[in-house]
């Protein structure tokens, strides 16, 4: 899905095999132990990977993953939140049929 975007966007999707195990291995922990903030760490070293291989923004596809995610402060690279630019496009959408200014 984002794939497709980045690439009519003109810019680069990176994706490789082991940050997604990495992150279905944190989806996993977060659905049996949902103590999200013991988790940060790991998702914290999964972003550094995930900048230090060039990436200069990450999506978080993902709604579990936000319960992670708000416990690293700081992160290494920027992250945008599908969920909140979401959101943030129904609203405006919604604005604009019924001619309401932001």
């Amino acid at each position: 899905l984002y794939q497709r975007g980045f690439e009519a966007a003109g810019l680069e999707f990176v994706h490789r095999d082991a940050w997604q195990r990495r992150v279905n291995a944190l989806l996993e922990a977060i659905k049996d132990a949902p103590d999200a903030a013991r988790l940060a760490g790991d998702w914290r070293a999964l972003l550094e990977d995930v900048q230090g291989a060039g990436v200069d923004l990450a999506v978080l596809g993902c709604t579990d993953l936000n319960a992670v995610s708000r416990h690293v402060t700081a992160p290494p690279l920027p992250i945008a939140d599908a969920t909140e630019k979401l959101a943030a496009a129904t609203v405006e959408a919604y604005r604009q049929r019924v001619g309401v200014a932001a």
